[in-house]
């Protein structure tokens, strides 16, 4: 197969949508690169190191922007819900209804970075943890309706904590997204 230029390409057969599959990169093997491995959308004579990394910079640098602005909302928002509760509690305003609102956004917003965040093809340990706040946000909603509901006060003992927690895990997540360069 003749590629731009003339040079000779023996091709990596694409994954989904023309996109490397995990743990592997598109590689042609250029003449004018002196026989070596280089990858697909990369001047000729970049070398390929490891499957995963090149598979990562596949995504668009738009996605990626997207990701690290919405992830950051996670943890934004569960700190906004915290406010609103603690006046809810202790300013006797009735803003529960708000609270719960917005903890519904939230577990979009948190849906939404886990996604985008096995999409972009992001670290796994990273797209693993944005998972694992899913997870703890559909608990967390759980509780959250478990001691409002039923007035279930072990509910509600286990959802003050456990807010805490996802702070922590999603700022965790939020900042691995900042400072991982794609």
């Amino acid at each position: 197969m003749l590629s731009g230029g003339g040079a000779r390409a023996d091709h990596v057969p694409d994954g989904v949508f023309g996109l490397p599959t995990m743990g592997t990169a598109v590689v042609h093997r250029h003449a004018s690169a002196g026989g070596q491995d280089t990858m697909k959308g990369t001047p000729e004579g970049s070398r390929v190191t490891s499957g995963r990394a090149s598979a990562r910079s596949a995504a668009s640098p738009a996605l990626v922007a997207a990701l690290r602005v919405i992830a950051w909302l996670v943890p934004l928002g569960v700190l906004a819900q915290a406010v609103l509760a603690g006046q809810s509690t202790f300013a006797g305003a009735n803003l529960i209804g708000l609270h719960g609102g917005l903890g519904h956004g939230v577990l979009l917003l948190s849906v939404i970075t886990a996604g985008l965040a096995w999409v972009t093809r992001t670290r796994t340990v990273v797209a693993l943890l944005a998972t694992l706040a899913v997870a703890a946000l559909i608990g967390q909603t759980g509780l959250g309706y478990a001691g409002t509901r039923t007035g279930l006060n072990a509910a509600s003992a286990m959802h003050i904590p456990l807010g805490v927690l996802i702070v922590g895990l999603t700022t965790v997540v939020a900042t691995w997204l900042t400072i991982d360069r794609h």
